[in-house]
């Protein structure tokens, strides 16, 4: 499965490199040191910024989205390369239904090194964790 969301990942960053003038950054990003009892915190992540830095692509390695494809977050550029990647999905359960989750990256492309928090909405529940990157 680490393969093909390696893969998964890479080629979605080369399709949109090839769609835009400028190609965006691709990072892979390991988490190394996380607080999850859910399961919603990935241990794994590929983040693709966009030139433009009003998006970002974020590709999960995450067995409760079960799925290969990017999501698109808000970035906003914090400063000259640090970034905060925003979005909320729709989380599969284990009962057929759906948690609303709002997840949070905080990534220093200068460091090459990030946090990532996740807020279920609904629970008084927060996760979180944090790593390095490094380009693809």
């Amino acid at each position: 499965m680490k393969q093909a969301f390696k893969a998964a990942a890479v080629m979605g960053a080369m399709t949109l490199g090839s769609q835009a003038i400028a190609a965006p950054s691709t990072y892979s990003c390991e988490i190394t040191s996380k607080a999850s009892r859910g399961g919603f915190i990935p241990s794994e992540m590929y983040i693709v910024i966009e030139p433009d830095a009003t998006t970002a692509d974020l590709y999960f390695s995450n067995d409760r989205l079960n799925t290969h494809k990017p999501f698109t977050a808000k970035a906003v550029k914090i400063s000259d390369q640090k970034y905060r990647l925003k979005l909320t999905l729709d989380v599969p359960t284990s009962s057929d239904g759906t948690i609303k989750t709002a997840y949070t990256v905080r990534f220093d492309q200068g460091r090459q090194s990030f946090t990532i928090s996740a807020t279920v909405h609904g629970y008084d529940n927060r996760e979180s964790g944090n790593g390095r990157c490094k380009p693809v």
